[in-house]
């Protein structure tokens, strides 16, 4: 018991040293030595949990309003965020922001869809994948968000550019994947 016991007050001695002298009081961001779990503790614990009206329900995504270059999700949604409650309206149409650049041609990309603590949704661009939808990864979930879908793009002979063109346009194949939080794998 003693070896276990040495270990924990190095490992807590380690941290005792940071710029905070309470490391008790820090939060988890301060506290976890590796940012990458961190975010992957926060993506699995930020989760929604259905319909504001306490029915289970996805946000149900697709395409969002017809010819342009957007997102809709059909349901107001209740979610999650470091265990305080949220509500989420339901959108028509969430832009697709032009600073996610171009998805090049003959290629797959996952862009994350979340909803933050303030009710404002974020689309996020993982990485282009050239071998299949399997090599395109999610990208990490924004801090104070919770993951409610994703949409996979797979170009054609046209590139994709966010912002000024339908996804649908061009020969692209669009994908919609409603979420309850993060994946821990992907597939």
């Amino acid at each position: 018991m003693g070896d276990i016991n040495d270990a924990l007050r190095a490992f807590n001695s380690s941290y005792a040293q940071t710029s905070s002298p309470k490391v008790a009081q820090r939060s988890v961001f301060e506290a976890f030595p590796e940012e990458a779990t961190r975010r992957a503790l926060a993506g699995i614990n930020n989760r929604v949990l259905g319909k504001t009206d306490g029915t289970f329900v996805s946000g149900v995504l697709q395409a969002g309003t017809a010819g342009t270059p957007g997102i809709a999700v059909n349901n107001a949604l209740s979610y999650t965020v470091d265990g305080k409650l949220y509500a989420g309206t339901a959108s028509t149409n969430i832009p697709i922001p032009t600073s996610l650049g171009t998805q090049g041609t003959a290629s797959w990309c996952k862009y994350l869809l979340s909803l933050g603590t303030a009710g404002t949704y974020t689309i996020t661009k993982g990485n282009e994948a050239t071998s299949g939808s399997a090599g395109s990864l999610l990208p990490d979930l924004p801090d104070e968000n919770c993951a409610i879908g994703y949409m996979v793009i797979k170009t054609a002979a046209v590139a994709y550019t966010a912002g000024y063109t339908d996804p649908a346009a061009n020969s692209s194949t669009v994908g919609y994947y409603d979420l309850m939080s993060m994946p821990i794998t992907e597939h």
